[in-house]
């Protein structure tokens, strides 16, 4: 049973999400007291998390750092508004997919059903799945996790998608407007800083994994795999 956490200020909205998702077999659980919102993640191990802007302790974004510096479960964040600037400041700062207004419950369950499916559904249990290997790193892309050795770390989307691309084309550098155009397929909006956010997280990824500096900048071009040193 997948294992859900909602992190949101609106009860009423809450309430009804949990209906919906409970009916899909989810174990939910809802913050009630946003002071303690790391002691309910340590608590539960969420499979996924449902992090809404508006809180009454603190908000959304900071808890989205928060969050993310330590959990790499999909997050899907709710704004309060259609500004573009609070949804580029929540894909940077970690979150898989962010929500607008008007909410639709049904949407927002299937969203959820979805990244739930691709991060440990059917995809996981497929023998044919398809992998990537080059200098020792063996990388999954359908249960979003890259392997070194006989270690392992889970990947968010964005991660999986320039982890693909640098792997699909090493040795060669990619240019920064690929990787953009990559990301922005499944984000709307996807600035400079967005991009390098995401391959800073990235290279933390490979530094978990005991090797550092994985993905090299090339000045003026973009970035490409300095895998040859670590095989």
């Amino acid at each position: 049973m997948y294992k859900v956490l909602i992190v949101d200020g609106d009860v009423n909205f809450t309430s009804v999400l949990k209906i919906y998702l409970e009916q899909d077999l989810c174990k939910v659980v809802a913050v009630d007291n946003f002071e303690k919102v790391m002691e309910y993640l340590n608590n539960l191990h969420p499979h996924l998390i449902l992090l809404g802007e508006k809180l009454t302790v603190l908000d959304g974004f900071y808890w989205l750092q928060r969050i993310r510096s330590r959990f790499t479960c999909p997050i899907i964040f709710i704004s309060n508004c259609k500004n573009e600037k609070a949804q580029i400041r929540a894909i940077e700062g970690g979150a898989d997919d962010c929500i607008i207004p008007p909410l639709n419950c049904k949407v927002i369950v299937a969203k959820i059903k979805r990244y739930l499916r691709r991060t440990y559904g059917e995809y996981i249990l497929n023998p044919l799945e398809r992998f990537m290997e080059i200098g020792g790193f063996i990388f999954y892309p359908e249960r979003l996790q890259l392997h070194f050795k006989t270690k392992q770390v889970n990947l968010t989307n964005n991660e999986r998608i320039i982890i693909e691309l640098l792997f699909s084309q090493y040795p060669r550098t990619v240019a920064h407007n690929e990787l953009s155009s990559a990301i922005s397929k499944t984000e709307k909006f996807l600035s400079k800083n967005t991009l390098y956010k995401n391959i800073i997280r990235v290279n933390k990824k490979f530094d978990m994994l005991g090797v550092r500096r994985v993905i090299k900048v090339v000045s003026k071009i973009g970035y490409r795999l300095n895998i040859k040193e670590h095989s």
